[in-house]
């Protein structure tokens, strides 16, 4: 649905264990996504259910988060700090307001603000107007729109508004343009940038216009809703295609690649060296407090058993809902340990608020 600047933190997501999260607010902009994946597990919480599972070969969340500002941030909020997601990515329809944009043409967010806020929220927290996206998604974005069939429509990267306000006449249009100069306007992209920002987590939003957010919006905008949610998703599909082959590529290709690039061949003997000291001198290092507290579980832990074990190890009372994200980040592929600092983090980030 539909100036400080955040860091860029230039993402190079190859296959990893943190999965990517991926929101639209609507059933159908995350359908084709649902479509291919291989499901894992659903966790269901906050209204909203979180899809995990793999495409094209890494690790996704995939969540349906309704549409508007509010349910967006929570749900980018939960992916992101619960269920241990590296990234996000808003996917979804817009309504075109930049000049030469019409239906089926692509934005992706280059930087993205508010259009209903008010200036004094400013002088608060992030303080800022605009939210810059990743480089390194952004590059694999343009990748993924260069590949045939993928996109039928211009493509542009530049600037979302986002409100809690449909935009479906002409002087609510000219005023947010009039305002922010937005190349297209939606509901939810600036609220999960927010999200990521504080964070601290690379984000990208893509949205495919399904209308011009002028007086002829409803009658557009069912004509062209499911081959404009598609074609964002399509845009997805090829940008986690691009990290499959990337991860396909070993230590010795990689060597050959520095050498390529004119790394001397000192340095590359030098990183070796550093990297078989890392594996066969540094002395390991004891188990930590995380470490100890799952080491004392059963395979199978219930939910009740992990949050007996965090309440006696750590001093923090879990919920069955912590219980269950520290599940799904483990059938993720992510250390238990890990899994189980990110939950105790949340918890206690709650418990200061």
């Amino acid at each position: 649905m539909h100036c400080g600047r955040a860091p860029c933190y230039a993402l190079d997501m190859k296959e990893t264990v943190e999965p990517w999260g991926i929101l639209g607010a609507l059933d159908r902009e995350v359908a084709l996504l649902r479509e291919q994946m291989e499901i894992t597990q659903t966790v269901t919480t906050l209204g909203t259910e979180f899809v995990f599972g793999r495409l094209h070969g890494q690790s996704v969340v995939v969540a349906c988060c309704g549409v508007g500002k509010v349910n967006a941030a929570i749900c980018a909020t939960w992916m992101l700090l619960v269920a241990g997601c590296g990234c996000i990515i808003n996917v979804g329809i817009a309504g075109a307001v930049g000049r030469g944009l019409r239906t089926l043409d692509v934005v992706a967010s280059r930087e993205l603000c508010f259009h209903d806020q008010d200036p004094v929220m400013l002088k608060y927290f992030p303080k800022r107007r605009f939210f810059e996206a990743d480089a390194g998604l952004l590059e694999r974005f343009r990748k993924a729109c260069a590949e045939p069939g993928v996109v039928h429509g211009s493509v542009r990267v530049g600037r979302i508004a986002t409100g809690d306000r449909f935009v479906a006449d002409r002087a609510t249009r000219d005023r947010i343009v009039a305002d922010c100069a937005p190349d297209c306007v939606e509901m939810e992209g600036a609220a999960i940038a927010h999200a990521a920002f504080a964070a601290g987590k690379p984000f990208l939003v893509i949205r495919t216009m399904s209308d011009c957010a002028d007086d002829d919006t409803e009658s557009v905008y069912d004509d062209f809703l499911e081959r404009a949610a598609d074609q964002s998703a399509r845009i997805v599909l090829a940008m986690l295609a691009q990290g499959t082959a990337e991860a396909k590529v070993g230590p010795t290709q990689r060597i050959e690649a520095m050498v390529r690039r004119g790394v001397p061949v000192v340095a590359l003997g030098g990183l070796l060296l550093a990297a078989w000291a890392v594996a066969h001198v540094v002395p390991k290092r004891a188990p930590d407090i995380y470490e100890r507290t799952v080491a004392g579980l059963s395979e199978q832990p219930a939910p009740a058993e992990l949050m007996a074990a965090a309440e006696m190890g750590l001093g923090v009372r879990l919920t069955v809902a912590d219980a269950d994200a520290w599940r799904a980040m483990k059938v993720q592929g992510v250390a238990p340990e890990r899994a189980l600092r990110t939950v105790v983090d949340y918890r206690r980030a709650l418990g200061r608020q």
